[in-house]
């Protein structure tokens, strides 16, 4: 296992999107540090010495019986996982920048996350140039300053990208169960808990690679959009409007006004009286560059009533 292998790995085994054999091999790594503490901490590592390390580890994995599991999976992940993220920034720094003294290594400095506040603020310029647009409770985590031999972003719900060209550095999106290796393009990524990837092209081309259920791969041609399966990817055609309208507009098919009202108080950021409203429900598109004000107005009256602004908070008169 080389020095990157190793970073990967444990970038992998953060986004939970390791292999079984994968899993059990961090798992008995962090067993392995458990077990030298209070001697053993992350500052004793360089990315050769791990490496060669996790070697071992693998070797003395594979000669126990099949079906091995790490007996810590279940009650300490969390503390694994955190160990393994600081862990990716020490040997992100000590193999890219070698030199670095490794107690200079802050938390801070292992991981860039930006998060859609539910706001106005949902266009991100990465550090490379690309540019992400991140739909309401999405998340997107990266290494600092997107540095590497590939940019790899991590991706919880929902983005738009539009991707700067580096062919020395390819482009990579990995999110629930899938990961997508990018040439220069402008794509849209649904991952959100609870439902199936969905990965739609407008321009460019990308290829998909299946990190569950065994090894699937597809590329996709503009106009296309993958759904993961079990079985790998369902490649059908698309309406590219419909799927990537959410960065303009909003789009309410029998959407509870309630939810309507909640949604459009998130993203103005003020409060919302739901005291008053009733259960009816909403059709409609409008525009996210429109004012509140006037999105109040033409709601009013197409339900015939009255929204206003009172103490900072939508309210029905």
């Amino acid at each position: 296992m080389t020095p990157q292998e190793a970073k990967d790995l444990l970038s992998r085994y953060v986004a939970r999107q390791c292999t079984e054999e994968e899993e059990n091999l961090v798992d008995a790594w962090f067993n392995k540090l458990l077990k030298e503490a209070p001697r053993a901490n992350i500052a004793f590592l360089s990315p050769h010495a791990m490496a060669e390390e996790w070697k071992e580890i693998k070797a003395e994995i594979e000669q126990r019986m099949p079906g091995h599991t790490a007996k810590t999976r279940s009650l300490l992940r969390p503390m694994a996982a955190a160990v393994a993220a600081v862990a990716i920034g020490v040997v992100a720094i000590l193999y890219y920048r070698p030199g670095t003294r490794v107690n200079d290594v802050s938390i801070a400095a292992v991981q860039d996350t930006i998060t859609s506040h539910h706001s106005r603020n949902f266009k991100n310029t990465l550090p490379d140039g690309s540019i992400a647009y991140l739909n309401d409770g999405s998340q997107l985590r990266f290494a600092e300053g997107l540095k590497g031999k590939t940019r790899q972003v991590f991706l919880d719900g929902e983005a738009y990208f539009e991707v700067k060209p580096d062919v020395n550095h390819p482009f990579i999106v990995s999110s629930s169960g899938q990961k997508i290796q990018v040439i220069g393009t402008h794509f849209n990524v649904r991952s959100y808990a609870g439902e199936r990837p969905k990965t739609t092209l407008l321009e460019g081309a990308v290829i998909l690679t299946s990190t569950v259920g065994g090894k699937h791969e597809e590329r996709l041609r503009p106009g296309e959009q993958a759904s993961q399966s079990a079985k790998g990817f369902e490649i059908k055609e698309v309406d590219l409007n419909s799927v990537t309208s959410w960065k303009d507009d909003w789009v309410f098919e029998h959407t509870p006004l309630k939810d309507v009202l909640k949604e459009l108080g998130e993203w103005y950021e003020v409060d919302i009286d739901t005291s008053k409203i009733s259960n009816t429900t909403l059709d409609a598109i409008y525009s996210k560059s429109d004012s509140l004000p006037n999105l109040l107005k033409q709601i009013s009256i197409s339900k015939g009533i009255k929204l206003v602004m009172k103490n900072n908070a939508i309210t029905v008169e």
